[in-house]
Formats: structure tokens, C-alpha cells, sequence
């Protein structure tokens, strides 16, 4: 769980207390209101401890062109980096994400590597790839005949 210190914080944060932090506590309801919260933002924070895998946090900010944050040595922070999104800091340093943040508001990463991650993950490239792999296993008779 989260400690007693970083609970109270986020309540805070959640109540509103500071202008430049928005923390909700709880799920989103529907993805029309996350779109419109990720859009008003200046920098996503999306840095999560020992998560392996891509968030679909990065789905909704590449279309939006919307910077992110994440943690370094991940999945995130490789494509971060490969499409140009924002930033990765490592580490559980805050001075490390604060600059980071502060440098991705005065200088937000360019346009086209958030419209290339839009393309690359899209759902159509999904169907082209899906229907490249069900062609190429189909060509190989690969023998499979479910079950």
C-alpha cells in the first residue's frame, strides 16, 4: 500500500490544494474525460515503479501531443526515447523528476515523434501486422488447427 505521508499528499493534491498538480484518486469514468483531462495538461507524469510494460497512458498522449515523464529502464522509457515523447528520469530522486518536468514545460519535444507513435501503434498498423503474421503462418503451413 501506499505510505501514511504519500496518501496525505495525494488527498491534497486531490482536494485541489495546489494549482499545478491534478491527482485523482480512484479510476476514470469513461475516455471521453480522460482525453480531456490528458489535453489539459502540460506534462504527463506517468512514472510507475517496476512496471515493465507500455501504459495505454502513452496511447492517449502521443495523438494529443502531450509530453510524458517516465521512469527509466522500461518499456516506456524506450519508446519514450525512440519516438522523442518528453523524458525519463531513474531512480526515486524528485529533484531528478522535478527538473525533468520543468524542462519538458519550457521546451516540449516536437510534433512528429508523437505522430509517429500515433501511426506505428495505431489500429490500423495492428491489423497489418496481424493479417502479415495469419498470411506468412498460413504460407508456412505451420500445421496449427486450434483447440
Amino acid at each position: 500500500g501506499v505510505n501514511p505521508r504519500a496518501r496525505d499528499l495525494i488527498e491534497q493534491a486531490a482536494a485541489g490544494r495546489w494549482q499545478n498538480i491534478l491527482a485523482l484518486p480512484g479510476r476514470i469514468g469513461s475516455a471521453a474525460k480522460s482525453n480531456a483531462l490528458v489535453a489539459s495538461t502540460d506534462v504527463l507524469f506517468a512514472v510507475y515503479r517496476d512496471f515493465t510494460r507500455v501504459g495505454g497512458v502513452m496511447s492517449k498522449a502521443a495523438p494529443l501531443h502531450q509530453p510524458i515523464l517516465v521512469a527509466d529502464g522500461y518499456c516506456m522509457a524506450d519508446r519514450v526515447r525512440s519516438y522523442g515523447l518528453g523524458a525519463c528520469a531513474s531512480g526515486s530522486d524528485p529533484a531528478a523528476y522535478a527538473g525533468a518536468l520543468r524542462s519538458l514545460v519550457a521546451s516540449p519535444p516536437p510534433r512528429a515523434g508523437f505522430e509517429r507513435y500515433s501511426t506505428d501503434f495505431s489500429v490500423e498498423q495492428f491489423h497489418e501486422h496481424l493479417i502479415a503474421l495469419l498470411r506468412s503462418a498460413a504460407e508456412r503451413g505451420s500445421g496449427y488447427r486450434g483447440g
